[in-house]
């Protein structure tokens, strides 16, 4: 739970807790939201929050139902029946895996931050930084996943008279994916926090996100990946 010592308004010169950070500056600004700060108007208690608040809402429980159901009867179906396991379906399965987690873990604590306690983390920083950090993973497993497959179907159409990949190498790809996406979504664990953020007087809300800091260590996500790849 944010200390409430370091209370910050919503508003310019926002300065995020310098715990984990304290050897990079940070220059944030949120004058351009220009958000009221009178004690009588709640944006939470507003008819556009009230309906941004339901179309989120149905869309996280589609995701979890859709994504959640769908992803489970993917993973258990190729986990019953050998013939389905051939290369490509255990590459579509990285995906069905990852999806799957996001669906079961991360959008429950979306729809409590969002929908349930109106834009206020109540769960620690411990898994706040652990939603951030698996939500990223996630993401870098997908799309490496996806690289894999794309590389494989070129394979396949510009070299048909080529051996396509074993199973020996096509479980070192996966394991490769997995292991690259652990370790380059690290930052993003390092740098979410939480912090105290007044959009009314009277009524404080804790953000749970990444803050990065201005400036070239902003760039490790893009630049790491890029050069993990190349």
């Amino acid at each position: 739970m944010a200390a409430q010592n370091g209370n910050t308004s919503f508003a310019p010169n926002f300065n995020p807790p310098q715990d984990h950070t304290s050897s990079v500056s940070f220059n944030f600004s949120y004058g351009d939201y220009d958000l009221p700060m009178d004690e009588d108007e709640d944006m939470t208690k507003t008819r556009t929050f009230f309906a941004a608040k339901i179309v989120i809402g149905i869309a996280l429980a589609g995701i979890m139902l859709v994504c959640g159901i769908g992803n489970f009867v993917f993973i258990a179906a190729l986990t019953r029946y050998k013939k389905l396991r051939n290369l490509t379906n255990l590459l579509i399965a990285n995906l069905a895996i990852s999806d799957f987690l996001v669906a079961i873990i991360c959008c429950p604590f979306e729809m409590d931050y969002y929908v349930v306690r109106q834009l206020s983390w109540e769960h620690g920083h411990v898994l706040c930084a652990s939603v951030n950090y698996l939500r990223t993973v996630s993401l870098y497993v997908s799309t490496n996943a996806l690289l894999a497959i794309a590389i494989d179907r070129y394979l396949a159409i510009v070299h048909p008279l080529k051996p396509r990949m074993n199973y020996q190498t096509a479980s070192f790809l996966i394991a490769l994916v997995w292991m690259v996406s652990i370790l380059i979504a690290i930052p993003s664990a390092y740098f979410a926090t939480e912090t105290v953020l007044f959009i009314v007087k009277s009524q404080e809300k804790i953000f749970c996100g990444q803050i990065w800091p201005c400036g070239s260590a902003a760039l490790l996500q893009v630049l790491l990946p890029l050069h993990l790849w190349c």
